[in-house]
């Protein structure tokens, strides 16, 4: 797909011209192709009729396109701003169904797919949104401020592919080139979240206090829940009318500190990091123009014309960098920066908000070195935030995980499914907290643990359910992670799963021996029966030509899917499965620790002429698939061929969990 012409139209002073009519501007519009891929050029200019001419850009649609496409496409899934902080799929069929602040594109051909990316260019940012036709694609072009008489900038990138993967990787791949931005290939994740965790905002909301925390701590230590970081989420700080009031932690909440509670949790148990939360501007709606913090930092500090006060995008470093080190001498080990996407509200009228967003980025990413760089960015996936991160490497996926909301858990699935579809190429993934007592526990905890992504939890005092997060992770709280952040299939990527369908989210292993192992969740959001089909081209890593093993989770059973051929799926309403795929080749398949969800994670397999061995990161409850009976098995050395479990052609051994490593051995 690429585009061919376009009509721009721009806002002079609240009158509209197209470049057909007398107007005195000149406006051009090429598409360069660029490493298989289009990027859209435009260059606006207004000379200036005479000396005190002060014509320019109005605030509201500055200036904006209608792109004509050499081709239509069947179907699109448009990634929107449904609100300031996160986006989610719109199904739509034509240009003219696009709903507003749209920042990818997603479309199917007969035979291909295309992504298209609106850019964050020097000043203005693109978006797509209603077409006036609906064989035309509209882009609108703003920067939140007035006066321009000139812009010059790459407006968006557009490439095609086999798959819808294909597509959207060739796209960022040109986009990371182009802005020097880092994919997701060069982050690195910060080593507690490699790990189990807890966070406190559904436990407390804002009535967070140490007494809380340490209670909390208790029961967590006696259940035995291996989790090995806390974050001390929204209400730690003094405020007042949502504006941070000093940098210290509430005394009435937190008497001593930060750090002796720290330091006595860490003596009693295994929790080892422990985080902060803030918002982007300090506060939710910035510092205190009256507080003794708004004066002692106002060097550092900008005032925007709306009156708020937030950390300059050009030195701002120096008011997060003091911050920082309080809170580094708290014990405090990393930091969630909350509120992101907010320059549009901070800045509109006063400097560009793309401007604005990548100067303040670069001064808490400056600052952010004190924690090594470990921060979860949350509600910033607006696409100037997206692009203007240097080197953090978190960035939530979907909007907030809400417990007492009925429909709370099909919208997370939803947004998150189809979010990690573009999100994925430049950070991992984080989706959200959960409640592990919750009637959709295990439905979320399944979607955490395939994530690819942080997982936690946020359970209330006394309520955390030990056998919902021991399918979590190992005993030590390492998560078994899969390779990149799980997300809807192709063939269900352009259907309303509301409406109709089953939604697959899929995602890809890569076991010690580089066997590549395939997960895929299915989930019917509908009120009626639905059908799907499965196989091994849902995801794309797997081999195509190989043989599967699919491995039903839930029912405990297996069978065998050749290449090429797809397994009739039928969900009732509300309903929900997890298959494994695993490869059909020689004697076994190994499920690994059958408890945890990504368990095959755990194992690595070696055949020789006489058997199977299969070593396991830790002893408990295991399994494997075999068409062939075994001789003998020995755990450990131990013969246990009597005590092993059939079902079929599923294999198990019940072993009472510790963090030995066990050793089974297969003889035919």
């Amino acid at each position: 797909m690429r585009f061919v012409s376009a009509d721009i139209i721009i806002n002079c002073e609240g009158y509209k011209k197209g470049n057909g009519g007398k107007s005195n501007y000149t406006a051009v519009f090429n598409e360069e192709e660029k490493e298989d891929c289009g990027i859209g050029k435009v260059k606006v200019d207004i000379p200036r009729s005479e000396t005190w001419d002060t014509t320019g850009f109005g605030v509201e649609a500055p200036v904006f396109l209608e792109l004509v496409p050499d081709e239509l496409p069947l179907k699109m899934t448009c990634m929107y701003l449904y609100s300031d902080w996160w986006t989610r799929p719109a199904f739509v069929d034509t240009f003219s169904d696009i709903p507003a602040r749209t920042q990818v594109i997603f479309c199917k051909f007969e035979d291909h797919f295309s992504c298209i990316l609106p850019l964050v260019g020097k000043v203005f940012k693109a978006t797509a949104s209603r077409s006036y036709k609906p064989s035309t694609l509209h882009l609108d072009l703003d920067a939140g401020i007035a006066g321009f008489r000139n812009m010059e900038e790459d407006i968006y990138i557009v490439a095609d592919g086999e798959t819808l993967e294909e597509a959207v990787k060739k796209t960022f791949k040109l986009l990371a080139e182009k802005d020097g931005l880092k994919l997701k290939e060069d982050r690195k994740l910060p080593e507690m979240l490699k790990y189990l965790g807890w966070c406190s905002w559904d436990a407390f909301y804002k009535e967070i206090s140490a007494d809380k925390i340490r209670e909390k701590a208790d029961e967590l230590i006696e259940k035995n829940v291996p989790i090995r970081w806390m974050l001390f989420d929204d209400g730690w700080m003094k405020n007042e009318n949502d504006m941070l009031l000093e940098m210290k932690a509430d005394k009435e909440k937190f008497p001593n500190g930060f750090a002796p509670l720290i330091d006595e949790i860490k003596e009693r148990s295994s929790i080892k990091y422990f985080g902060v939360w803030h918002a982007f501007g300090g506060y939710w709606a910035g510092i205190d123009p009256e507080s003794e913090l708004a004066e002692q930092k106002k060097d550092c500090l900008y005032k925007t014309r709306n009156g708020r006060i937030v950390p300059s995008p050009f030195n701002g470093s120096k008011f997060y960098s003091e911050w920082y080190r309080y809170l580094k001498d708290e014990h405090i080990d990393f930091i969630k920066v909350d509120g992101q996407s907010a320059m549009p509200t901070y800045f509109r009228n006063d400097i560009s908000f793309v401007e604005a967003a990548k100067g303040m980025h670069a001064e808490l990413e400056k600052s952010s070195e004190i924690f090594g760089k470990n921060v979860i960015n949350c509600m910033g996936m607006a696409m100037e935030n997206i692009v203007s991160r240097e080197d953090t490497s978190v960035s939530r996926n979907s909007d907030d995980f809400i417990p007492l909301k009925e429909t709370d858990f099909a919208e997370h699935l939803l947004q998150n499914a189809f979010n990690s579809i573009y999100h994925d190429e430049v950070y991992y993934c984080d989706w959200d907290m959960f409640w592990t007592k919750h009637p959709d526990a295990e439905k979320h905890g399944l979607l955490r643990a395939i994530s690819g992504g942080p997982v936690y939890f946020s359970d209330r005092i006394g309520e955390t359910d030990a056998n919902i997060v021991k399918r979590l992770c190992l005993l030590n709280g390492e998560l078994l992670m899969p390779d990149r952040a799980a997300m809807a299939a192709d063939d269900c990527a352009f259907t309303d799963p509301y409406k109709e369908g089953i939604l697959k989210v899929q995602n890809v292993c890569t076991l010690d021996d580089g066997v590549k192992v395939g997960v895929i969740a299915l989930f019917n959001l509908t009120d009626a029966v639905q059908e799907t089909q499965i196989s091994s081209k849902d995801i794309p890593e797997l081999d195509r030509e190989m043989d599967y093993w699919m491995y039903d989770y839930r029912e405990e059973t297996a069978e065998k899917l050749p290449a090429g051929v797809k397994k009739k799926i039928n969900l009732e309403a509300g309903d929900y499965k997890y298959i494994v795929m695993l490869p059909h080749k020689g004697l076994t398949a190994c499920i690994g620790l059958k408890d945890i969800y990504t368990g095959v994670l755990a194992a690595k397999t070696v055949e020789s002429a006489n058997g199977v061995t299969m070593v396991l990161r830790e002893t408990g409850n295991a399994a494997w698939i075999s068409e062939k009976r075994h001789k003998k098995v020995l755990v450990n050395g131990e013969e246990y061929t009597d005590k092993v479990k059939v079902r079929g052609n599923i294999y198990e051994i019940e072993k009472e969990q510790s963090s030995a490593e066990m050793k089974i051995e297969l003889f035919y």
